[in-house]
């Protein structure tokens, strides 16, 4: 599903320390002095000691280090130690990294790319589809966007200006018709009018405001701009290569070496490509080299790097930029031009910060190249397996063509981001205010295909001229696109008719869940020259609700008497699509689309939605079914305000327990006492990471548990239900019915059930028509739970007393494809934060 109010905020931190730097009448964070503040910051960066981070990993691995054990794994690169004044101190976000990088935890280092999810791997198939066609620069999109920087009041700060840096998107071959259509305060600047082309490397836009007493300080402003995906076929790359002209200066430029994060690696780069002299042929190799060898993990602050480059090679590991760079230093070492870009990937339900690269090879020119995307090795177009080494998808926001430039106007302190600029900057007269004393927020307003054919590369359009249309002419396109867009109807709403009149012209009517996939439909059929008029209606995309009882169904149909479909939770953030009668259809975070009662709801602005998304929340981690009570102490039952039950969301915080319960509010405005020990701060429950043992705890606690069709909750589940439930114990949201969970994460033959993990799913079925019709929970030792009649345990395993006669037809696994499509962790979805 396309969101098209999709927020990503990096927020301020709850508890501030002060930087190394920082006097007691400054500011918090505040950076006056450069070498100070890059040792303040990596203080930060390791707060933990060896025993702090070896209970740390025993707690969440099960493991049973000692605090040697932890120093090897430091030695293998499994986590990060550093000597701070004299103490070892070990990386933050090494906890979590290690999933990522012990052999043992990550399935040995497959190669980027290869989990790619079918969403991912289709936005590449959309660039090959233009490119096929002849479209340049191919796929396209407006984007309309918000950028917005709040300075909280500091008293430090009185009389003094603040200054701020905001990225903006640069005019390229991919990036075109580029527009601020408003910003706050009204005075800016922008660097590409301060600047000579040449040196404006980071694109920005400035501003600046006095500090007021009391009152924050609040930056924004508002651009739209056309961003294409682009893509040079290997073919014509070896027919088009020329010698380079070494002589010119964008040779000269873009293969020298600007220290300290582009550097000569001769020695390596020489012993990758062997005796391969084609600088496209050695950039696969490149690409291929450090796909294959150097897996993702959590970053450090790139200001706290000496060198980036030989970090990665060091720690064996990179995430986005840190990869790239390696890559511009390997290419360069070379004598093949490459340089840095950065900025937003703007994929729908991903919008986030990210790095890539381009290389430039004499006759084609500048090429796109993502190394941390990888090889979608999983995709049906061979082309498309190797996308991402000379294409580009159409999801970017680049403001940066380099690292570690000037800023126009200049910077005086040291930057928040020394090598380039995506999340803005902000400083005083008196020294940088590093991020954390600040908050950022990007919000896509509109994303919008680009209709009337693709611009191409003298600004022409491509469209085809209007014919006389037949009946199966349209229909074929029209049932074409509903394949692509909505190939499951329980996910979307694609109920779209044409009418072709006699004189060729088709009438669409019906309707869409999605303003993307109308646009989708209607630029289909101007591309093939069907000229349609537009009868159709879009469903909104900003009602909103809450449920406000512990469980409400989710019917088929709108009416009591309906089969039940699903069950939403109290909290659970619905999209409201459209009303019948007492019954609102509803879109929940897992995608599903059912109707639910609208007394069951409580009907949310899309301003208290965001009030409700900053707010404080808690989530219910009890395994089963508890009371809320309309004082500390009741006990009766004439007392109960409502039930809970987990997963639901209500608000509130742990401070101030009275007789172990915490004062809440239910999403209707009630209030009531809570068990203080059945509740997590959302944040934290929803950042949780992958945890078998607590996805099989919450299983069998529903042992015995009778069968009930449509049940997602505690209180009744089918098969997929107990799946769903248990899953968002962990806080992971999965799909809806057992055949939806069984196209998602890594098919697992039925045959090698013995090498199954803990929290796999088991899918049951129809062997000769492959249709699935159950599922369950593998546990151990050919063991699963499910709901079949009763919640119960049963075994695959033919000799074992327990073994069940059903059709088993094949495993997936979950673990490990977190964020592909229909896996996501609460944390990442933009419903709740």
């Amino acid at each position: 599903m396309i969101i098209k109010q999709l927020r990503t905020t990096i927020a301020a931190l709850a508890v501030l320390t002060g930087a190394a730097t920082a006097t007691a009448a400054a500011p918090q964070w505040l950076e006056s002095d450069s070498a100070a503040a890059i040792q303040a910051r990596i203080a930060r960066d390791f707060p933990m000691t060896i025993s702090q981070a070896r209970d740390a990993i025993n707690e969440r691995y099960g493991l049973k280090l000692t605090d040697d054990s932890v120093r090897e794994y430091g030695r293998r690169h499994y986590l990060e130690i550093k000597e701070i004044d004299g103490q070892e101190r070990v990386f933050r976000k090494s906890v979590g990294n290690l999933a990522l990088l012990h052999p043992a935890m990550n399935g040995n280092t497959p190669p980027r790319g290869s989990k790619a999810s079918p969403k991912r791997i289709a936005y590449v198939d959309t660039i090959l589809a233009a490119y096929d066609k002849g479209e340049y620069p191919g796929v396209g999109h407006r984007i309309r966007y918000r950028f917005s920087i709040d300075v909280p009041y500091d008293k430090a700060n009185d009389g003094d200006v603040l200054r701020v840096w905001m990225p903006v998107p640069r005019e390229s071959a991919r990036q075109r018709n580029i527009r601020i259509t408003d910003a706050y305060p009204a005075n800016y600047k922008l660097s590409a009018d301060l600047a000579p082309s040449d040196a404006n490397v980071h694109n920005s836009i400035y501003f600046q405001a006095p500090v007021v007493e009391g009152q924050p300080n609040h930056f924004e402003y508002t651009a739209e701009f056309d961003t294409y995906g682009q893509y040079f076929s290997p073919d014509s790359i070896l027919a088009k290569l020329r010698p380079y002209n070494k002589n010119s200066e964008l040779y000269r430029r873009n293969t020298a070496f600007e220290a300290p994060h582009i550097v000569n690696l001769s020695k390596l780069a020489r012993r990758i490509v062997g005796k391969e002299k084609n600088p496209f042929r050695q950039s696969e190799l490149v690409y291929d080299y450090i796909i294959s060898r150097y897996p993702w993990a959590g970053a450090r602050e790139y200001s706290t790097i000496p060198c980036i480059p030989e970090y990665v090679l060091e720690e064996k590991h990179g995430d986005c930029g840190q990869v790239s760079l390696l890559y511009i230093s390997l290419m360069r070492s070379l004598g093949v031009p490459a340089r840095w870009e950065s900025g937003w990937m703007l994929h729908p339900g991903e919008t986030n910060l990210h790095d890539w690269a381009e290389v430039y090879f004499e006759g084609v020119g500048w090429v796109p190249v993502d190394v941390s995307f990888g090889r979608y090795t999983g995709a049906s177009d061979p082309r498309a397996r190797k996308f991402y080494s000379t294409g580009m998808d159409a999801w970017r926001l680049a403001a940066n063509k380099g690292v570690g430039s000037p800023f126009y106007p200049a910077k005086q302190f040291v930057r928040s981001e020394t090598v380039d600029a995506q999340m803005g900057e902000v400083e005083t007269s008196r020294g940088n205010l590093f991020y954390p004393a600040w908050s950022q927020n990007f919000t896509i307003i509109s994303e919008t295909p680009l209709t009337g054919g693709i611009p191409a590369a003298d600004g022409a359009p491509v469209a085809k001229p209007f014919h006389k249309a037949t009946q199966k002419e349209v229909d074929g396109i029209v049932e074409d696109m509903r394949r692509r867009l909505v190939p499951d109807k329980r996910q979307g709403i694609y109920d779209v008719k044409a009418v072709v009149g006699a004189n060729g012209k088709a009438a669409i009517t019906g309707t869409f869940s999605e303003q993307a996939h109308h646009d989708a439909l209607f630029n289909a059929l101007a591309d093939n020259g069907i000229e349609a008029s537009d009868l159709t209606r879009v469903l909104p995309d900003n009602l909103w609700a809450l449920p406000r009882i512990s469980v409400a169904h989710g019917r088929v149909t709108p009416a009591h008497s309906a089969e039940m479909g699903t069950q939403v939770l109290m909290g659970m953030p619905l999209r409201l699509l459209e009303r019948k009668g007492e019954y609102w259809r509803v879109q929940s975070p897992d995608g599903y689309l059912s109707w639910v009662s609208e007394s069951s709801l409580t009907r949310k602005t899309p301003q208290q939605m965001e009030a409700w998304r900053k707010a404080p929340r808690l989530a219910v981690t009890a395994l089963q079914q508890i009371q809320a009570y309309d004082s500390p102490t009741a006990t009766s039952p004439r007392n109960v305000v409502t039930d809970l039950v987990p997963g639901d969301i209500v608000e509130g915080t742990l401070d101030a327990a009275d007789n172990g319960r915490v004062k809440v509010t239910l999403p209707d405005g009630r209030t009531a006492w809570a068990p203080a020990a059945d509740l997590m701060p959302l944040d934290k429950w929803a950042a949780q990471d992958f945890n078998a043992d607590r996805i099989l705890d919450e299983a069998y606690s529903m042992m015995g548990s009778p069968y009930f069709w449509g049940g997602t909750s505690v209180k009744n589940l089918d098969c997929s239900g107990l799946s769903k439930v248990s899953y968002l114990a962990n806080g992971i949201i999965l799909r809806r019915d057992a055949s939806q969970q069984a196209l998602t994460g890594t098919r697992l033959s039925a045959r090698d059930w013995r090498n199954y993990k803990p929290g796999d799913l088991l899918f049951f079925g129809n062997k000769k028509t492959g249709k699935v019709t159950h599922v369950a929970i593998y546990d151990r030792d050919g063991y699963y739970v499910h709901s079949s009649g009763l919640v119960r345990r049963n075994s695959v395993d033919p000799v074992s007393p327990d073994y069940l006669r059903d059709d088993f037809l094949h495993a997936v696994r979950i673990h490990g494809n977190e964020g592909t499509d229909g896996i996501t962790y609460v944390r990442d979805h933009p419903w709740y934060f």
